[in-house]
């Protein structure tokens, strides 16, 4: 990174320089030869969520449901730090891998730019404006993003870039920044795709507050698909098989198994086994209640038993005692 801080301070000084539409293009040609730092990028974007890595951006999620296009409502803005890089940094979070830094992007999208400078002019200044004056902020590290940041970033990554804005005091003019922008050249097999939202990083009613009721984007966040819910493959038991555990066992081996990859990462899904519990006889009710009363009707019989011989003992206890006092008395 330090490298790339250094080319852009390189650039920096051509950019504010006397002579700068000599300076800037062969600051931009030597930059172009040094083959081991501007090797060009291979671009394979996220696609999916990740909720353990990635963070949802709640207040980048009540705009994006502001916006008139119905291809991005169930997207997922992620959380990206807000500053003038934030553009860079969207790109970064969808290759978490990578080496590649926010300065680095920068630096190559000024270098396109200038490389190509009359072929970017001639497309999109009656859209954008003038490049020239635009190159001179690009330069500068954290200095927010605008259109010819996006589609020199097309062809810096070789890849289609989709932007998307909400429909917040809309007019024609913001018809731009609310399209899909390609390379200027695009390479053969090229296929790849971002989307990217226009946001903020207050919510509405606190946006207008610090900007004299007006609400205009200053933050930008990449969108991403929600990652699919699969569910487990159910193997069904025939309820007429003597085997259950065996069969389900059988069919769970058998079953087909799928190997989805999002982001690059296989994710495996496990098929669960299911087995028949052991059978379990049921006492009819009919028969618990018969029990039940013979076993009420048992207890009281023995209570019977007892009273009797306790009345018997206590008949030869007096009779005993009787006895015992006349031949006393005697």
């Amino acid at each position: 990174d330090v490298k790339f801080v250094k080319l852009l301070e390189a650039l920096q000084f051509s950019a504010h320089g006397i002579d700068y539409h000599n300076d800037m293009p062969s600051t931009c040609a030597q930059i172009l030869e040094l083959d081991e730092l501007m090797t060009p990028l291979k671009f394979v974007p996220l696609q999916y969520f990740d909720p353990i890595n990635q963070k949802v951006d709640s207040i980048s999620l009540t705009y994006l449901s502001q916006c008139n296009n119905p291809s991005v409502n169930n997207l997922i803005p992620v959380d990206i730090r807000g500053d003038g890089n934030c553009l860079y940094y969207s790109i970064l979070k969808l290759l978490p891998t990578s080496e590649v830094t926010h300065i680095e992007l920068r630096v190559r999208t000024i270098v396109e730019l200038v490389k190509n400078y009359n072929d970017y002019e001639q497309k999109y200044s009656p859209l954008f404006g003038g490049l020239h004056e635009r190159i001179k902020e690009m330069v500068k590290n954290d200095e927010y993003s605008e259109m010819y940041d996006i589609v020199g970033l097309c062809s810096v990554l070789q890849c289609d870039i989709q932007v998307v804005y909400p429909n917040i005091d809309y007019t024609d003019h913001l018809n731009k920044a609310n399209a899909t922008y390609s390379p200027l050249r695009t390479a053969t097999g090229t296929t790849n795709k971002i989307t990217i939202l226009w946001t903020h990083t207050l919510k509405e009613a606190q946006a207008r507050a610090s900007n004299k009721g007006n609400w205009s984007s200053n933050h930008f966040v990449p969108l991403l698909l929600p990652r699919s819910s699969l569910q487990p493959q159910i193997t069904t038991i025939p309820s007429n098989s003597l085997c259950a555990s065996s069969y389900a066992t059988e069919s769970a081996r058998k079953a087909p198994q799928k190997h989805p990859i999002e982001n690059n990462q296989p994710t495996s899904i496990r098929i669960p086994e299911f087995y028949l519990p052991p059978t379990t006889r049921q006492r009819p009710q009919a028969v618990f209640h018969s029990e039940c009363l013979h076993s009420a009707s048992s207890t009281e019989e023995r209570r019977k038993r007892d009273r009797e011989r306790k009345r018997e003992s206590r008949k030869n206890q007096t009779a005993e005692q009787c006895q015992t006092e006349k031949q006393r008395k005697a």
